[in-house]
């Protein structure tokens, strides 16, 4: 971004833009690698992954923890529940853990490990 975009978008910050612009110096493409790096270890650290799920619909948001953790869309029945808890408070947080320590979940992990070592198994053959 241009020191004059910089001000443009933050008319109140003006002077302030000025002064970092010119600590900066001119622009050079290993600054400007470095200021991106930046940026994003800076969007790492503020955003968590929470942040992002809460702008979800909690029936995208359900859907989604269903088929990432356990590889299957959740049934009617459990849509239901589960929308259910969530508008009684169950944080979104630890519905996530309960999915994930569940046996469902348990037994779909050691299927995919054993799946894998058959599969490396087999090509080793």
């Amino acid at each position: 971004m241009t020191q004059e975009q910089a001000v443009e978008d933050h008319p109140e910050s003006g002077e302030r833009c000025d002064q970092l612009y010119g600590l900066l110096g001119e622009t050079e493409d290993a600054k400007v690698w470095l200021a991106r790096s930046l940026a994003k270890t800076l969007k790492s650290l503020v955003y968590r992954p929470e942040d992002y799920l809460e702008s979800e619909s909690t029936g995208s948001f359900l859907r989604g923890v269903y088929q990432v953790v356990l590889s299957r869309d959740p049934s009617p029945d459990d849509l239901a529940t589960r929308v259910s808890e969530l508008a009684q408070g169950k944080t979104r947080e630890a519905f996530v853990n309960e999915i994930n320590e569940s046996e469902e979940s348990g037994q779909r992990r050691l299927g995919d490990v054993l799946d894998h070592l058959r599969s490396h198994t087999d090509a080793g053959s």
